[in-house]
C-alpha cells in the first residue's frame, strides 16, 4: 500500500525514544485533536458517523491473506483449507473468547482472499488453531499464501491486468501488489511464458532487494526489478530516438501507489497518533504529483493508470488527481468503477476541500493566502476552477468502519489522448506540458518541487551512465519490428557468446547465442521444443566458465538489449533454469542440471523422455529420504529407472 516517504521515516526515527517496558505502543494515547479537527473541517464524513470512524481506528486490524499461484492450484488449496481446518472452528471458544471461522472477502474473485479475526492468545492456547496457523505459515513460506492487507488488494484488482499487458509498478516495495500483478499476468495457465511484462520499481535500493525476495516465490521470467526515483523513471528506446517514428517502452497499465502520510494505517501503526500533522500531507503532495505525472507520460493511449494512497487526506488524494488531470490537458479521464468489485463498500471522492496552513488557518483558494505565506503553499493543493467537470466523485474512498479494514484511496485514470514527450516522439503530435519541457531527462516534474526540501533529486542520466555502460551486441545488430535481436532464425551465426547487453553495479546480462555449443547440448539433452524461445537464455558473467543459466521472457530481453538500456538501474531479472554440475565427468548425461526455480516455466517444453510419471505411492517413497533404494519403488517405476539407466549409458553429449 502507500508507503511512508524516506523523509517521514527519518522524522519518525528522530522523534522516537527508547521502547518502554509496556511495549512499543503501550505509552501511546490514541487521540490526536489536530487530526480530528482537520478531518471534521474537511467534512470527509457526516458528523453523526465521525466518532464511529475515529473509534474504528483504535481497533487492531484483522489478519488477511490471499491464496496465490495458478488459478487451479489456488482453488484446490482454498478447498483443502475449508475442508480440513474450518469444521473444527465452528462453535469454538478459547478461555471464553469465541473464535470466528475465517471469512472470504465478499468482493475478491473466487474466494481467494480471506480475513481472520483469530487472536494471538487463541492461537497460543488452542492446539487446533495452532494447527491451522502452522498450515498458513508453511504455505506462506512456499509461496502459496501471501499475507496482504485487505485494502492493499484493491488497486491491482482495479488495474485490470491481462496476460499480454506490460505493467509498471512505480513504487513497488515491499512487493505484495507486484506479486498480485504477476499472478494476473500468469492467469492463463495454457501459456507457460505469457507475452506480458512487469517492471517493479522502487526508489530505495534496500527495498528493491526486498522486492526480489518477494517475487522469487513466483519465479516469473516476465519480471524486472529496477531502482529509480519513480518521477525520474527513464525513457527506454527500442529504436534510435531520431527516427521518424521512434519506438519506446510504454505500458498498458501503471500502478502509482505513492509514498504518503499513511494516516489510513492507524490500526497497525499506532505511532501515527502522536506524529500526525497537517504538514505531512501538504509536503508529500509535491512528491506525489510528479510521480503520477510521470506515470501518465509512460502509459499508452487507451491504457489505465491507478493512483493510490493509504491516506484520508485530500491534499494527497483528490488534489493530486485533479492537478494531474489539469496538467495533462484533457488526455486523462477518471474511470467510473462503481460497478467493479461488487461487495466492496466504498465512498465517492471529494469534489471540494480546504487547505490548512501550518498556523492552523484554512483557505479555500490560493488567492486568499496572504502574500507572505504563499511560498509555503502550492496552488495545486487547491481544487481547480474546473473541478466540477472532472468527475472526482469517481475516486474511491475506503473507510475502516465500513468493512473492518484500513483506510485507502484509489483513483483509476484512463489515457484517452496523447500526452507528453514520449507520445510526441512517436509521431502522435502530443503537446508537452511546461513541466515536461523543463525536465532534462524526460522525467515529468512540477516547478515547485525544486524548492521543496523533501523532494529527492537525481540526475538520472549521469547516474545511470556511471553505474551502467551499454555495450551493443555487434555493429550489424539486426532490428525487427523496432526491437533489438541478437540473432535471426534464418541466419547462421558464429557459435560464440555475445558481449554483455547491459553492465551495471549488478552483474552484467550476457545473452547466449542460440548456437553456443553448451546451450545446444542442453537443448538436445532435455529435448526442448522448438517453440521454446532460443534467444532468451542469459548468464550473469562475461567469463567463459559460467555456472548458472537464467531465462527471461522476450519482453524483458527487448528491454535489456534496447539501445539505451544503460539508463536502467536493473536490480534483478530472470529465473534460474540450469546450473552446472561440478561433479559431471564429461561422460553420459548433461553437465547442467534443471533448476527447481525454472521448472514450472520450462517443463511444458521438455521432451517426454525426460519426464517420469510417478504414482502417489512412489512419490511417498521419494519424499521422506534423499536416496531411497530401488526396491522400495513399484515394479513399474523400477522398470522406468532401468530404461533410464541404459539410455544414459548410451547417450553422449
Amino acid at each position: 500500500m502507500g508507503k511512508k516517504s524516506r523523509y517521514q521515516k527519518k522524522k519518525f526515527e528522530k522523534r522516537k525514544g527508547p521502547k518502554k517496558s509496556t511495549g512499543e505502543y503501550g505509552d501511546i494515547v490514541q487521540k490526536n485533536e489536530k487530526f480530528e479537527h482537520y478531518y471534521k473541517t474537511q467534512g470527509i464524513l457526516a458528523e453523526d458517523e465521525f466518532d464511529k470512524f475515529v473509534d474504528s481506528l483504535k481497533v487492531v486490524l484483522p489478519t488477511s491473506f490471499r491464496i496465490t499461484g495458478s488459478r487451479s492450484h489456488a482453488e484446490e488449496l482454498r478447498d483443502l483449507m475449508i475442508k480440513e481446518y474450518f469444521p473444527s472452528m465452528e462453535d469454538f471458544e478459547v478461555d471464553g473468547e469465541k473464535v470466528e471461522v475465517p471469512k472470504p472477502l465478499p468482493w475478491y474473485p473466487d474466494q481467494l482472499a480471506w480475513v481472520s479475526t483469530i487472536s494471538r492468545h487463541a492461537l497460543r492456547k488452542s492446539a487446533e488453531l495452532a494447527k491451522f496457523h502452522r498450515f498458513l505459515v508453511a504455505e506462506t513460506e512456499v509461496g502459496n499464501i501471501s499475507r496482504q492487507e485487505v485494502v492493499s488488494m484493491i488497486p491491482v484488482e482495479l488495474l485490470d491486468v491481462k496476460p499480454n499487458h506490460s505493467v509498471l509498478d512505480m513504487c513497488a516495495a515491499p512487493g505484495s501488489k507486484t506479486a498480485q500483478i504477476l499472478e494476473a499476468v500468469h492467469a492463463d495457465e495454457s501459456e507457460a511464458i505469457p507475452d506480458g511484462l512487469v517492471i517493479a520499481n522502487d526508489a530505495d535500493q534496500a527495498r528493491s532487494y526486498m522486492l526480489v525476495k518477494q517475487a522469487k516465490r513466483l519465479q516469473s521470467p516476465c519480471l524486472m526489478v529496477t531502482n529509480h526515483d519513480a518521477q525520474q523513471f527513464p525513457a527506454i528506446y527500442f529504436t534510435p530516438k531520431d527516427l521518424p517514428e521512434a519506438k519506446t517502452l510504454r505500458f498498458d497499465r501503471v500502478l502509482a501507489d505513492v509514498p504518503c502520510s499513511g494516516d489510513g494505517t492507524f490500526r497497525k501503526n499506532k505511532n501515527i497518533w502522536k506524529t500526525w500533522t497537517v504538514g505531512n500531507g501538504n509536503a508529500l503532495h509535491r512528491v506525489q504529483l510528479p510521480i503520477l505525472l510521470r506515470g501518465c507520460a509512460l502509459v499508452k493511449v487507451g491504457g489505465r493508470i491507478v493512483y493510490s494512497t493509504c491516506s484520508f487526506n485530500p491534499m494527497e488524494n483528490e488534489a493530486v488527481v485533479a492537478a494531474a488531470i489539469s496538467q495533462c490537458g484533457g488526455a486523462f479521464r477518471l474511470v467510473d468503477v462503481s460497478k467493479e468489485l461488487p461487495g466492496l463498500i466504498r465512498r465517492p471522492g471529494m469534489t471540494s476541500w480546504k487547505v490548512q496552513h501550518k498556523d492552523g488557518t484554512f483557505y479555500e483558494s490560493y488567492e486568499n493566502i496572504p502574500e507572505a505565506s504563499r511560498h509555503q503553499m502550492v496552488q495545486t493543493l487547491f481544487p481547480p476552477a474546473n473541478a466540477a467537470e472532472m468527475n472526482l466523485e469517481r475516486c474511491v474512498r475506503v473507510y475502516p468502519h465500513d468493512q473492518n479494514t484500513g483506510g485507502f484511496f484509489v483513483a483509476v485514470l484512463e489515457k484517452v489522448a496523447p500526452y507528453g514527450a514520449l507520445d510526441k516522439l512517436e509521431g502522435k503530435g502530443a503537446p508537452i506540458s511546461e513541466a515536461e519541457a523543463a525536465a532534462t531527462n524526460d522525467a515529468t516534474t512540477v516547478a515547485d518541487v525544486k524548492d521543496n526540501s523533501i523532494a529527492r533529486k537525481r540526475v538520472s542520466e549521469g547516474d545511470s551512465e556511471r553505474e551502467a555502460k551499454r555495450i551493443h551486441f555487434e555493429e550489424n545488430e539486426s532490428k525487427e519490428d523496432g526491437h533489438s535481436k541478437a540473432t535471426s532464425s534464418d541466419e547462421a551465426v558464429e557459435p560464440q557468446k555475445k558481449k554483455a547487453a547491459w553492465k551495471g553495479s549488478e552483474s552484467p546480462f550476457v545473452f547466449l547465442n542460440r548456437d553456443d555449443p553448451e546451450l545446444l547440448a542442453i537443448r538436445e539433452y532435455y529435448g526442448l521444443s522448438d517453440k521454446f524461445p532460443k534467444d532468451n537464455f542469459v548468464v550473469r558473467s562475461e567469463n567463459d566458465s559460467w555456472k548458472t543459466v537464467y531465462f527471461v521472457s522476450t519482453a524483458v530481453r527487448n528491454i535489456v538489449t534496447a539501445g539505451n538500456s544503460y539508463r536502467l538501474n536493473i536490480v534483478n531479472s530472470g529465473i534460474v533454469t540450469f546450473t552446472r554440475n561440478s561433479a559431471h565427468d564429461g561422460g553420459a548425461g548433461s553437465p547442467f542440471r534443471l533448476s527447481n526455480d525454472g521448472l514450472s516455466t520450462i517443463a511444458p517444453f521438455v521432451s517426454d523422455k525426460c519426464v517420469i510419471q510417478a504414482s502417489l505411492a512412489d512419490i511417498k517413497v521419494l519424499l521422506p529420504m534423499s536416496y531411497p533404494k530401488f526396491t522400495k519403488f513399484s515394479d513399474e517405476m523400477r522398470e522406468i529407472f532401468e530404461k533410464l539407466r541404459k539410455w544414459l549409458q548410451a547417450a553422449r553429449f
